[in-house]
């Protein structure tokens, strides 16, 4: 018995797809899928704003009622009953619900455990957004701070203004694998800032640099230059790079809570919505169509994704 929960891109075209494609077996017509969604609603809306005191809110418990009307099912050890979550989070822009995500996806698994079964297998569909919109500069562009020495020119004052701004890359039309971000910062005289993933030894860590000169190394592998923790300065650079809060820049910062969340949760798995297509990539156009919400075949290529993760967890 298969359940899907969360926000708007929690759809019947998942489920159907499961349905008729992949939740099979010698008793295929006892397996049973359902879901139930809550377009533009945060993971909040389940419990609470305040990550370390979670309250059951009237959202989780209409989830978790349309899970229990399957009760004969759900409570029988002879079943697989995985939770599927899959969310379009509306409030990504918000930055203090981005770095709560990860406590939030762990009280939502403790409570579901709790209320359903204690061996609730949580399935994560990780966040995305189309690649257009994720290197647009509404959602890419940060200011940088907090660097010194010869790199202090590359700070933004305050008030900052367009000319500062450290502008990402427009990757358009890349919906598959992951292309690195970079962005450019204009400079009073010369080349412009770069910070571009391409430094260390094998040329895979974030770098600050300007006209071959490396000024700050990241020494972590992340996704985004707001998730490093650790910069080591070169060339007469001081401090560390502050990165200004980014759309882009939180939408990384869900999807490493959410891995995080898989990586110390016996009991979880993931699947990743990246690549799947959303409705600014269809051709031709659906009549309704935005760079969030997934197509049919979107839904289907997650739907596949989760059927092959999921039956890696299987005897």
């Amino acid at each position: 018995y298969l359940h899907l929960g969360g926000q708007s891109n929690a759809q019947y075209e998942f489920v159907s797809t499961m349905q008729g494609n992949y939740w099979k077996g010698p008793t295929s017509p006892l397996f049973q899928t359902s879901y139930k969604n809550f377009p533009g609603y945060p993971i909040s809306a389940w419990l609470g704003t305040d990550p370390d005191n979670p309250v059951r809110q009237a959202t989780y418990e209409t989830q978790k009622n349309a899970w229990l009307e399957r009760k004969p099912l759900v409570q029988e050890d002879k079943w697989d009953a995985p939770f599927a979550w899959v969310q379009g989070e509306t409030d990504t822009e918000q930055d203090g619900s981005a770095k709560a995500y990860f406590k939030q996806l762990t009280n939502l698994a403790t409570f579901l455990r709790q209320d359903l079964r204690p061996d609730l297998l949580m399935a994560v569909g990780l966040i995305d957004y189309t690649v257009e919109k994720r290197t647009s500069g509404d959602f890419g562009d940060f200011f940088v701070t907090g660097c010194g020495g010869t790199a202090v020119a590359l700070n933004a004052p305050t008030p900052a203004t367009v000319t500062h701004r450290c502008v990402i890359t427009s990757h358009v039309g890349l919906t598959e694998a992951h292309t690195a971000y970079d962005w450019t910062r204009s400079n009073a005289s010369g080349e412009p800032w770069r910070i571009t993933k391409d430094g260390g030894s094998n040329g895979d860590l974030w770098r600050i640099h300007r006209e071959g000169v490396t000024y700050y190394v990241a020494e972590q592998h992340e996704f985004h230059p707001c998730l490093v923790i650790t910069w080591t300065p070169q060339n007469g650079a001081t401090g560390t790079p502050l990165f200004s809060v980014s759309r882009t820049g939180n939408i990384e910062r869900v999807r490493k809570a959410q891995r995080d969340f898989v990586a110390q949760d016996f009991k979880a798995i993931q699947f990743d919505s990246r690549g799947c297509e959303r409705g600014w990539e269809a051709n031709p156009l659906p009549t309704s169509y935005d760079h969030v919400h997934m197509t049919v075949a979107g839904h289907q290529m997650l739907a596949s994704r989760f059927a092959t993760v999921f039956a890696a967890t299987r005897p």
